[in-house]
């Protein structure tokens, strides 16, 4: 049965069920949890491949209250370590994976995204590039990262709408992807939850979430 093809008078019910499965303590932490979640906010990963780096920004998007994380898979799959990073991160997410063998997998994530009316940055230098400090959040944002070795690739930086760097003011030129991610996403969401926009999910969002948090907690 799929959960979230239920009707919400019948997803409110399940909900107040699968609540007396687990603590009152862990029910208290979704409830505050669930207001401070964000899908105004997403992160696109493309050909990731350290485990290590991947459960630490799958950490850090939960830390963040960002729900949903967009994994483009072309030559590289990602692979979590579960048992050092992540501590168990990843199943308050949502996964949205993009690794057709013969599709263009970059292209049909960012697509998919700016048809939902987000807009991409992409994190990477050059000369057209704007600063962190910069990034306008007028209207719902993606932000992109590279592989480890490689970084972005050529295709995702030409479809993204502005390129964004941190700025460095050592000798190194850029920061670790995960490093990267968690900078980023402190500042992006700090910047959102002071301001007037809307950021937070929907009513319908919510109850969705929650009933997803819930369903996992009890059957695993």
């Amino acid at each position: 049965m799929d959960i979230l093809k239920l009707p919400p008078q019948e997803q409110e019910i399940l909900i107040k069920e699968l609540s007396q499965h687990i603590t009152p303590s862990r029910w208290n932490l979704m409830q505050r949890a669930i207001q401070y979640r964000t899908s105004y906010i997403t992160l696109i990963l493309e050909d990731i491949y350290q485990p290590h780096n991947a459960a630490a920004v799958i950490r850090s998007c939960d830390g963040f209250g960002i729900q949903n994380l967009h994994i483009i898979e072309n030559r590289n799959k990602l692979r979590l370590d579960n048992t050092t990073v992540a501590k168990g991160a990843d199943k308050w997410l949502n996964f949205h994976y993009y690794n057709s063998l013969n599709g263009n997998n970059t292209q049909n994530c960012i697509h998919h995204l700016k048809s939902q009316g987000y807009r991409i940055g992409a994190m990477t230098l050059g000369k057209n590039s704007i600063s962190l400090e910069e990034i306008p959040l007028d209207k719902p944002l993606a932000i992109m990262i590279g592989s480890e070795k490689s970084g972005l690739s050529e295709e995702g930086c030409s479809l993204a709408d502005c390129c964004i760097e941190i700025p460095m003011f050592g000798f190194t030129q850029s920061f670790n992807l995960s490093v990267c991610a968690a900078i980023v996403l402190h500042d992006v969401t700090s910047k959102l939850r002071n301001s007037n926009t809307p950021w937070q999910l929907c009513g319908e969002e919510q109850r969705e979430t929650l009933l997803c948090w819930l369903q996992r907690c009890v059957t695993h």
